[in-house]
C-alpha cells in the first residue's frame, strides 16, 4: 500500500507552517512577558509609591520570564529536531539494508 504523494506534500506544508508559527510565537511571548512585567511594576509603583523601582523591577522580571520561555521553547525545538534526525537516519539505514538485501538476492540468482 503506497501513500498518496499529494497528501504527504500537504502534510509537509502544514508541518512547516506549524513550526514557523511556533518560531514566530517566541518573539511575541518575549514581548508580552516584558509588557506584563512593566504593567505589574507600574501598578506596584502606584500602589506602594516607590517609583521608579517598581517599573524597573517589573521590566527585569518580565525580561527574565521571557528568557525562560525562550530557553524552554528552544529546548523543545532541539528535541524535535534530534528526533526527526534520528527517524531520518533510521529510515536511511532501513533503505540501505533493503538495497543490500536486494543486491544479495540478485547475486544469488546468478
Amino acid at each position: 500500500m503506497t501513500a498518496d504523494p499529494e497528501k504527504e506534500g500537504l502534510d509537509r506544508k502544514v508541518n512547516r507552517a506549524y513550526k514557523g508559527a511556533r518560531y514566530a510565537s517566541v518573539g511575541i511571548e518575549f514581548g508580552v512577558s516584558v509588557v506584563i512585567g512593566y504593567a505589574l511594576g507600574a501598578w506596584l509603583e502606584q500602589k506602594f509609591d516607590f517609583a521608579p523601582w517598581g517599573t524597573i523591577g517589573g521590566v527585569l522580571v518580565g525580561f527574565a520570564a521571557g528568557v525562560k520561555s525562550l530557553l524552554h521553547t528552544s529546548q523543545v525545538i532541539i528535541r524535535e529536531q534530534d528526533r526527526e534526525a534520528a527517524e531520518a537516519a533510521a529510515e536511511r539505514a532501513a533503505q540501505k539494508a533493503e538495497a543490500q538485501e536486494a543486491d544479495a538476492e540478485r547475486r544469488d540468482k546468478r
